[in-house]
């Protein structure tokens, strides 16, 4: 956590209160660390990427979105370092600027796909990076960005054709799982059910459908069989 993560969440929280006072607010920082369903609530990480933003890598994003009865009504993903916006409203498609975004169609052994590496737990590695190289072995190449949102984002443009990572927060993926589901994505859990979003940790897949199937079919085989 740093200062700019703070001050962006500050910020979101001041503006969307004022204009949405009978919306909650839920964000990655400080102590709002609940999503009642019955209650529309802003979901915001004010900084998806702050080590690369630590770092001073042009790879963070702003992420937030609307959330109610267990899935996102509105997501909108910022990228600073490029001034683009991924928007989306649930039913009316996924956009970056005028453009209409749509999921990629290669096939699996064509497909990049992101991974996150779950640096704060260590602990499940060894079988985390076995099925990444079982990934690597079947597809074109991996890719490790180090922003969820962002590679989910990337998805639904085609520039990527799937992203896998355990345990991610809430505010890492409602707003891009929106996005891509939009633009004709699939997101799952590891097991391939609906994620119902609210204050709990997830393991997902978020791909194109015909990466997808495959991504769940590597986790079946190489993570769950310990």
């Amino acid at each position: 956590m740093t200062v700019a993560d703070k001050a962006v969440q500050k910020l979101l929280f001041t503006e969307l209160a004022d204009k949405y006072p009978d919306f909650a607010l839920f964000g990655e920082e400080g102590e709002h660390r609940h999503i009642d369903p019955a209650v529309p609530t802003w979901v915001i990480d004010p900084i998806d990427g702050t080590t690369n933003f630590v770092r001073r890598l042009d790879a963070s994003v702003v992420s937030v979105a609307l959330v109610y009865e267990g899935e996102s009504r509105i997501g909108v993903v910022y990228d600073p370092f490029t001034d683009r916006a991924f928007v989306s409203a649930r039913g009316e498609g996924a956009f970056c600027g005028d453009a209409r975004l749509h999921v990629s169609d290669v096939d699996y052994s064509e497909a990049v796909v992101g991974v996150g590496t779950m640096p704060y737990d260590k602990s499940d590695s060894e079988r985390l990076f076995r099925m990444w190289h079982r990934i690597f072995l079947e597809t074109n190449d991996l890719r490790r960005a180090g922003t969820a949102a962002s590679d989910i984002v990337r998805t639904a443009e085609g520039k990527l054709d799937g992203y896998i990572e355990k345990r991610l927060g809430p505010w890492d993926f409602a707003a891009a799982s929106l996005i891509l589901t939009e633009a004709g994505g699939v997101f799952t859990d590891w097991h391939g059910e609906r994620v119902v979003i609210d204050e709990s940790k997830r393991s997902v897949v978020a791909a194109t459908p015909r990466t997808a199937e495959r991504l769940l079919k590597c986790i079946s085989e190489e993570y769950f069989t310990d």
